[in-house]
């Protein structure tokens, strides 16, 4: 009678932590100053210096003719030259005496509104804003109080947006009305993006778009109507806008930037690095730019191009001083990911020694990154490691209880190492977290059965040694000891107890087609371990990880009459971190 033992699970499971960088970064301002109602309007070069000094001087004498008809005019037409002239604390004074002179003059109330406004002192602003608009209903006022709502700390974008869909409904201006929608869906995608309201987004793209239908040239509204088409799921939508971008702007490089990004969630790998090469020309500072770039040559498997990137990216802030504009973290945080990715494609390329000194030099920087420890333990049990290697897999379980894959990890991992019970205490749990899971249920079921069967055979091999001591020439007890050492997999033993049985009886056929058998499974189990070997690390499941799940914008409001210095909105950084 033969038994048999059968542990054939020795999957082990791996994930690479491919955290994308998606980050905030200032784009250059866009000079979108107004004219009307005391916008700021700096004059430029000396002959025109020279004529608004004349200008305020003039104006100036004049207040002092004690017959004049409209002082209140005067001085708020003083007031514009000053504000122009940058003198805001002196153009809010003649504001005011305007306002003395006449209390329903909502032109003086709105440009002192203006003013406030570019001292940043918003609340006062929408004060003189509001008494404007009690004496008119225009679509200056709303807008200018849109734009101050925006402005506050934290924004107002619900009465932001109320009162732009209030100017846009007054505007007569079609230019400005592009301006009113364009700023409309700025405040819809920050209320859309902080509060989770995917309502607010999809309002904030069709803003966008009627911005577009009327200034179809515009760079500004396409990246940001790109950019809110990313926030909706819909990359190749944004990829559209953002090659118009190109066209239009052909050295912008964060558009590119903001393109290969869309082109990384579809998977679209190549076209992904092709974009944060050409924004790596154009911003060369731009750390997440090149962070991106390694990620997604890593994604599309040129390992070893990827490597150099990273290797690179450690040098970062030895050797480049990120921009202002230029994003990117730096710092440890980011090492231990990048350590990570490197040990992770070591591994891939076959450089066991490098993977593990990577992946130890990652765990340095970051102890709870638990698939570090997990793919650590897979090295080192390549390496013959087998203390370490288990030391790593129970680190990651400490770190993760929770995670299913860790949980199996660690019990597939002792079956085959032939601790069953303990296995099954571990497969235990990986139902407890994840009680769906029909596989590992069914081999649970099968791994039970074979412990009851190992507890029977281990007595049967305890009961065959005491008989063997009694009777070292009894084959047939010699024989069943060998059979039930074979089948708890002690294959060595069996065939040392095979070879016994022969010595006392020469050529016995049967124990002899035992010896082989025996002989065969150890031979076939050398080479599946040989095998494995060879194998390891190739059998990772690779995952993304969000490390920011939202392209935030640059702040950018397009000021039409009131203010300018607008700024148009960049995507942000990856989708992800190690974890």
């Amino acid at each position: 009678m033969s038994f048999s033992l059968s542990t054939s699970r020795s999957a082990h499971e791996q994930e690479d932590h491919n955290s994308l960088r998606m980050k905030d970064i200032k784009s250059p301002k866009i000079d979108r100053r107004g004219s009307l109602f005391g916008g700021l309007m700096l004059v430029e070069g000396d002959n025109e210096k020279i004529l608004l000094q004349s200008k305020i001087k003039g104006l100036k004498e004049e207040l002092l003719d004690k017959t004049l008809l409209n002082p209140g005019a005067v001085h708020n037409n003083l007031a514009n030259a000053l504000m122009s002239d940058n003198n805001i604390m002196e153009a809010i004074k003649h504001y005011k005496e305007a306002l003395a002179l006449n209390t329903k003059d909502a032109a003086a109330y709105m440009n002192l509104g203006v003013a406030y406004k570019h001292m940043d002192m918003f609340d006062k602003a929408l004060e003189y804003f509001s008494k404007s608009l009690e004496l008119r209903q225009t679509a200056d006022e709303h807008y200018n109080m849109a734009n101050t709502y925006v402005k506050l700390h934290p924004p107002d974008n619900e009465n932001a947006i109320i009162h732009y869909k209030e100017a846009l409904r007054l505007v007569k201006n079609g230019g400005m009305g592009a301006n009113f929608s364009y700023n409309l869906g700025n405040a819809l995608f920050t209320k859309g993006t902080e509060m989770g309201e995917k309502e607010a987004i999809e309002e904030a793209v069709q803003a966008f778009s009627t911005a577009l239908s009327m200034k179809p040239d515009d760079p500004d509204i396409r990246t940001n109507l790109g950019i809110a088409l990313m926030e909706l799921g819909r990359p190749a939508d944004a990829i559209v806008q953002y090659q118009e971008v190109m066209r239009l702007e052909p050295g912008d490089g964060l558009n590119h930037y903001n393109c290969g990004n869309a082109f990384l969630v579809q998977g679209l790998h190549d076209q992904a690095s092709e974009q944060y090469s050409e924004a790596l020309i154009l911003l060369p500072d731009h750390y997440d730019a090149a962070f991106n770039l390694s990620m997604s040559l890593m994604k599309a498997n040129k390992f070893k191009e990827s490597i150099d990137a990273m290797e690179n990216l450690l040098l970062w802030d030895e050797e480049h001083e990120v921009a202002e504009g230029g994003g990117g973290e730096g710092g440890r945080g980011d090492t231990s990911t990048i350590y990570y990715n490197i040990g992770f494609m070591k591994g891939k390329l076959g450089l066991t020694e490098g993977a593990i000194e990577n992946l130890r030099t990652s765990i340095e920087i970051d102890k709870n990154n638990a698939y570090a420890h997990l793919n650590l333990g897979n090295y080192l049990a390549l390496a013959k490691d087998a203390e370490g290697s288990m030391a790593a897999y129970r680190e990651a379980c400490n770190i993760a209880p929770k995670d299913p894959k860790m949980l199996r990890n660690m019990a597939y991992v002792l079956i085959e190492q032939g601790n069953l019970q303990e296995g099954v205490a571990w497969l235990e749990k990986v139902l407890e977290v994840a009680p769906g899971d029909s596989e590992i249920a069914s081999y649970l079921e099968q791994c039970q059965g074979e412990l009851e069967m190992s507890k029977r055979i281990k007595q049967d091999i305890e009961a065959g040694l005491k008989a063997v001591e009694m009777e070292p020439q009894n084959v047939g007890a010699r024989a069943n000891l060998a059979m039930a050492m074979q089948a708890d997999g002690d294959l060595a033993g069996a065939i040392a107890q095979f070879e016994e049985c022969l010595k006392v009886q020469p050529g016995h056929p049967q124990i002899e087609g035992f010896l082989k058998e025996s002989q065969d499974k150890l031979k076939e189990r050398i080479k599946l371990e040989d095998k494995s070997a060879a194998q390891m690390g190739s059998v990772e499941e690779e995952k993304i990880i969000k490390k920011s799940g939202r392209f935030s914008m640059f702040g950018g409001k397009k000021k039409g009459r009131a203010m300018g210095g607008g700024k148009k909105q960049g995507s942000s950084k990856k989708v992800g971190v190690a974890g």
